[in-house]
């Protein structure tokens, strides 16, 4: 009896020891990335998304399986690949980004090969969205489609032309997508709207998506949010993220607030030190307030609370180049304090004085962007400024209002009301000014 409940004890212990990595998660990706077509301009960020991505699903516990510039053949194949790995995993992901187009309310995914002259070619050139839902939806209870292919499309255009009357039924970017139960479907922008490819290494959309999905805490719903809110303001509000979910329960990324692997420890081991508490979280969320600041002490204030904090780095890192624009703009504005006072231009010679007559000849109807002000100079932001209000009927009362603007359309006696989108165009161009210590 006494060797029967040893053996009893001796197994129990070895059951605890394998418990962990019997309740983790299986995780399956499909990470695809397209970017050289050969029948359509070349895009530059796909292939930079997926490879970036997917190192991060990888460290997030991810058996990834990657393709890069894929023909018809080679997607399908690879798809193909991913379905049988998701054989047994609790957790599918499907990441794209390329081309895609919606026909009829139905989504496809653009091969580079794709040539897609006529509607017949979609069924042999362009590998339909529902296709991958499918194997996914077949094999897993969790999973999570993200489609960075909302990018303009020269081959919906292609298309369109050779469909003449029927054209109709091709809409832009991408359509809403039904799902099964416990799928969730994110997208780089809102449905029959278009996303940005970004100048950038990666596009807006999944520059966000990599900036917090290893967040600790952070649910996919959460994430979500976070990704859209960093989209909206990195694009000036032209790109909204969306998404639709039929999931039934949390699922995280990143593990949960102060989650660590569980590992059995030797019976001479020291007692295990608890994991942090709540203190991460609020750490997190104190850096998540600070962290788009333009302010020093923004970042001070962090170190002084966290000096050890995860975040601690990049804070050292905004403080230092906050200090170096700073001493940029000091110096920007001594030399131009310094410099000998320069006439103001003759009416006549304003063009050659000041640059461009116009700077954004459609800042009335369009929003500016960071990319659009950044190359500037000071003299370039002022007439941006000024040339909306002198879109407006303002009447300049300065001497360098009036040689620029020669006030020959302004209506005295009238006040200037902008319009919503001019007066975001004046305040950022204004927040320009303030950065590069304009006068």
């Amino acid at each position: 009896m006494r060797i029967g409940w040893t053996a009893l004890l001796a197994l129990n212990f070895l059951l605890l020891i394998e418990l962990p990595s019997a309740l983790a998660e299986t995780r399956v990706a499909l990470v695809i990335g397209n970017s050289a077509y050969e029948h359509a301009a070349p895009l530059k960020n796909p292939k930079n998304d997926a490879v970036a991505l997917a190192a991060v699903l990888k460290r997030l516990g991810f058996k990834v399986v990657m393709g890069v510039d894929l023909t018809r053949t080679q997607f399908e194949k690879t798809v193909r690949k991913f379905s049988k790995a998701l054989r047994g995993a609790d957790v599918g992901l499907f990441f794209y980004a390329g081309h895609g187009l919606q026909v009829k309310g139905k989504n496809y995914l653009a091969p580079i090969d794709a040539a897609l002259e006529d509607e017949a070619d979609l069924d042999f050139e362009a590998l339909p969205v529902r296709t991958v839902l499918k194997q996914m939806e077949r094999q897993t209870k969790t999973n999570l489609v993200i489609l960075d292919a909302c990018r303009n499309n020269p081959l919906a255009r292609n298309l369109a032309r050779s469909m003449g009357t029927r054209s109709a039924g091709i809409g832009r970017g991408l359509a809403r997508e039904t799902t099964g139960i416990g799928t969730l479907i994110a997208f780089a922008t809102e449905p029959d709207n278009v996303a940005l490819d970004g100048d950038g290494k990666n596009s807006p959309f999944t520059t966000a998506l990599i900036n917090h999905i290893e967040t600790p805490g952070l649910d996919v719903a959460q994430l979500m949010r976070r990704v859209r809110k960093e989209v909206i303001d990195e694009t000036s509000g032209r790109q909204v993220p969306w998404n639709n979910s039929s999931l039934t329960g949390d699922f995280y990324f990143g593990g949960t607030a102060g989650s660590a692997p569980v590992k059995a420890a030797p019976k001479t081991a020291a007692p295990v030190a608890p994991p942090p508490s709540n203190d991460s979280s609020a750490e997190i969320a104190f850096w998540e307030s600070v962290k788009n600041s333009t302010n020093k002490a923004s970042f001070e204030a962090y170190l002084a609370q966290f000096p050890q904090g995860i975040f601690a780095p990049l804070a050292r890192l905004e403080i230092e180049k906050i200090e170096r624009e700073a001493k940029v703009a000091r110096a920007r504005q001594e030399a131009e304090r310094r410099a000998p006072p320069q006439p103001e231009a003759p009416a006549a010679n304003r063009q050659a004085y000041f640059g461009p007559r116009v700077v954004f000849p459609s800042s009335s109807q369009r929003t500016l962007t960071a990319n659009d002000l950044a190359r500037l100079s000071c003299r370039n932001l002022w007439i941006a400024r000024n040339e909306i209000y002198d879109r407006n009927g303002y009447c300049f009362q300065t001497t360098k209002g009036q040689a620029y603007f020669d006030n020959s359309d302004c209506r005295p006696n009238r006040k200037t009301n902008l319009s919503r989108r001019e007066s975001q165009n004046v305040n950022l161009i204004k927040s320009w000014e303030r950065r590069k210590g304009c006068r």
